[in-house]
């Protein structure tokens, strides 16, 4: 029953009944816990013993000849297994281990395809010297926001992946407009308030990045619904995108462009809060205003 399975210890490998079908790549079964030798010497058994276990069957899940977990049934009578029944066994150990590596295959896939567009990220940093280390020092920055917030660890990791590819959209845009020192004209500013639906667009058609995806569309939305690309206000904007958006404002404070000079850590954490309720979420500046205080070294 449920309650068995919840109280039973941990079996490290090589120990118990389940232990020793990991150890041997084999079928294991005990008809009689009470009568088996070997068994009799695991303290194990007591347990086992105690919730009313009498008889085992062990069978280890294995893909290709590697031992990568056990299925055990215990029987609350003692009780021959037949090769029919082990047989059955083996056959949905079988189903688990091809079900484990198909997962084990998607998350590999999951992270080679991340990886490929967070490199992406980084040769598109080498193209505009002043975006330099952007991505790196915006991630950090989200990250410690959302931990002072106190978001789960699915939300952090979220917030992770987000701030990694936030700027992947900008793949769009040529290199004279992202480099030039003076004011844009209208169609070169659209062209760079594109690159947010760009990035989402990129990333779209991945299943695993499905909760960054709005992420990476609203990093540039303002609290006061003035900002790109639709105009959220308020807390229509994901909360992940409010935290980067205000991770990513700041370092392009603190960061020298060809049109601006960069702002002391005074000024900005002075511009943070000057801008909160309208540009960002008061609560969020005012817990990165925090955060820049306490490390000055951020």
């Amino acid at each position: 029953g449920k309650n068995m399975i919840r109280r039973l210890p941990e079996i490290r490998i090589g120990e118990a009944i389940s232990g020793r079908a990991f150890k041997i790549q084999k079928a294991v079964t005990v008809a009689d816990i009470d009568k088996d030798p070997v068994v009799r010497e695991m303290n194990l058994v007591r347990i086992i013993r105690r919730e009313g276990a009498r008889s085992i069957l062990s069978v280890p899940i294995l893909f290709q000849g590697k031992p990568l977990g056990v299925i055990s049934t215990y029987c609350r009578r003692p009780r021959t297994f037949t090769p029919k029944e082990i047989n059955l066994m083996r056959v949905f150990a079988s189903y688990v281990a091809a079900i484990l590596r198909e997962a084990e295959h998607h998350r590999q896939m999951h992270l080679t395809y991340f990886n490929t567009i967070s490199t992406l990220v980084l040769t598109l940093e080498t193209r505009d010297p002043y975006t330099q280390g952007h991505t790196e020092r915006v991630t950090k920055y989200s990250m410690l926001i959302g931990a002072r917030m106190g978001l789960s660890q699915e939300d952090l990791n979220t917030l992770r992946y987000a701030a990694e590819i936030h700027d992947i959209g900008k793949i769009s845009i040529p290199d004279f407009i992202l480099n030039k020192p003076g004011k844009l004209n209208k169609l070169e500013r659209t062209m760079i308030e594109l690159h947010p639906v760009k990035g989402a667009q990129i990333i779209g058609p991945l299943e695993f990045l499905k909760n960054v995806i709005p992420i990476v569309r609203h990093h540039h939305e303002r609290f006061d619904g003035t900002g790109y690309p639709d105009g959220l206000k308020g807390n229509r904007i994901p909360l992940l995108a409010r935290i980067l958006a205000c991770a990513d404002s700041y370092d392009a404070m603190i960061s020298e462009r060809p049109y601006k000079s960069r702002l002391t850590l005074k000024e900005a954490i002075a511009e943070i809060r000057r801008n909160a309720g309208t540009q960002f979420d008061p609560k969020i500046a005012a817990a990165f205003v925090k955060i820049l205080k306490q490390n000055p070294q951020v």
